[in-house]
């Protein structure tokens, strides 16, 4: 029956691999360095690449922790920069630009950005999370005091105690997921209040089906999907937390790591996993990384609880851009993120790359990323709660405000150098401001 069934997906699926998709590289020429900062990214040298997050507005981030830095490519120009990091491992800078701060990431260096592109940093070895603002570029310690322990739940984050901070979440309504070494799941709240959300600091994976507070965990890699339950990998399994009832599952993995990652569409909990990073798309499918010595994959849950190959073939190496994803090589692909039209981006460490697969080829992520700097146009109160008044020397004709997604949920016809919106229905969030076709402001509803 197994076997029919195997078969019936297979028929299904063949049209999907007959097409696959296309890998190419979007930052890293493969050198291990620092270098091409305001260049193009195909041309930088980078180090280790700790992890990859993606904002709203095209742009991608990663932590170059062999070097104490988060970079940013901006995915439709190609250009990359610094924007966090002075290079000197260590901990000052918290309330200045986040460019001339100290960080000590070690090979950790996991990170996230939220609704409106504040970048959160898991400063592992400061025992801190540290916050780039969207808007002032300025850092800042939003959990942990620095001391190595569990403490402090119920509290202000800043001065909670963790093990060794590792990976990273932001859901949807602005709440961080943190996990530590010492086998616990942490949230802190939009408002600053940590709570712990899984884990009883005993290294394990029981506990499925009860309460996720009294479970044991490993934990490698953490991601939310659109309903705010959190997926995370450890032990050579993927386990999932509900959001409302706070119950643990297990959702794919068998356990065992060692084995090799067989690709023939095995049910989600038969297969070897032994994933390390998670990601979610728009339709919950769970993608994940699983690198090994030997062999190097990129795989994802599908519809149907079947695992799919999505990238990597063979032993680990570098080739196949240009071609096919899944006749491609990596070598210990990490961290991974979606680009805003829903293309998978992966972090492929040991070549010091970040390549892409062409999961939406049609699409360009330029939508709102196009930000132009200008003195002439002002926008205030930034951030704004009921009206944002917009003034320009230059008659203004045409306003039109955009969300994250690109959506239009404001135009006005006008002709006046100055322009009062009511934004008070607004939900929080980061929108765009473009003003007569050409030029383009952020502010932040609060």
């Amino acid at each position: 029956m197994r076997l029919i069934r195997k078969l019936f997906f297979l028929l299904l699926l063949l049209p999907m691999f007959a097409t696959g998709q296309i890998i190419t590289t979007i930052a890293g020429n493969g050198i291990n360095g620092y270098a091409g900062d305001d260049g193009l990214a195909t041309s930088a040298e980078i180090g280790i690449i700790g992890a990859i997050a993606t904002d709203g507005l095209g742009n991608l981030y990663f932590s170059d922790a062999t070097h104490e830095k988060i970079r940013k490519v901006n995915l439709s120009t190609g250009i990359i920069k610094k924007i966090a990091g002075n290079g000197i491992q260590g901990f000052n800078g918290d309330g200045g630009p986040a460019d001339s701060a100290q960080l000590n990431m070690e090979l950790g260096g996991w990170i996230a950005v939220d609704s409106i592109g504040n970048i959160y940093i898991s400063d592992s070895h400061n025992n801190r999370i540290r916050k780039v603002d969207a808007i002032t570029s300025t850092i800042n310690t939003i959990a942990g005091n620095g001391t190595w322990h569990h403490y402090g739940d119920g509290w202000p984050a800043v001065g909670a105690s963790f093990g060794s901070v590792q990976t990273l979440a932001v859901d949807h309504n602005g709440n961080l997921y943190i996990s530590d070494s010492s086998c616990w799941i942490r949230k802190v709240s939009p408002s600053g209040i940590i709570t712990t959300v899984a884990g009883i600091g005993i290294l394990g994976s029981t506990g499925d089906n009860g309460l996720a507070t009294s479970a044991q965990i490993y934990c490698a890699g953490i991601a939310c999907d659109k309903q705010g339950n959190i997926y995370f990998s450890g032990d050579a399994r993927i386990r999932r937390i509900d959001v409302v009832s706070g119950i643990i599952t297990t959702v794919a993995g068998n356990g065992n790591a060692s084995c090799y990652p067989n690709d023939s569409l095995l049910t989600a909990l038969d297969a070897c996993t032994g994933a390390v990073e998670l990601v979610l798309d728009a339709y919950g499918h769970v993608f994940f990384s699983q690198p090994s010595a030997t062999y190097s994959r990129v795989r994802k849950i599908d519809s149907w609880d079947i695992i799919q190959p999505v990238a990597g073939y063979g032993s680990n190496g570098f080739s196949g851009d240009e071609g096919m994803a899944a006749s491609a090589q990596l070598s210990y692909p990490r961290g991974l993120a979606f680009d805003t039209c829903g293309n998978l981006l992966i972090a492929d460490m040991q070549n010091k790359r970040i390549r892409k697969i062409a999961l939406n080829p049609a699409c360009l992520p330029e939508k709102v990323s196009k930000i132009i700097a200008t003195n002439a146009l002002n926008i205030y109160p930034n951030p704004a709660t009921t009206t944002l008044s917009i003034t320009s020397p230059d008659k203004i004709t045409q306003i039109t405000i955009t969300n994250l997604l690109g959506q239009a949920v404001y135009t006005q016809t006008c002709n006046t150098e100055q322009v009062q919106v009511n934004v008070a229905s607004f939900p929080a969030g980061m929108y765009f401001v473009k003003v007569n076709d050409n030029v383009v402001r952020k502010f932040v509803r609060e």
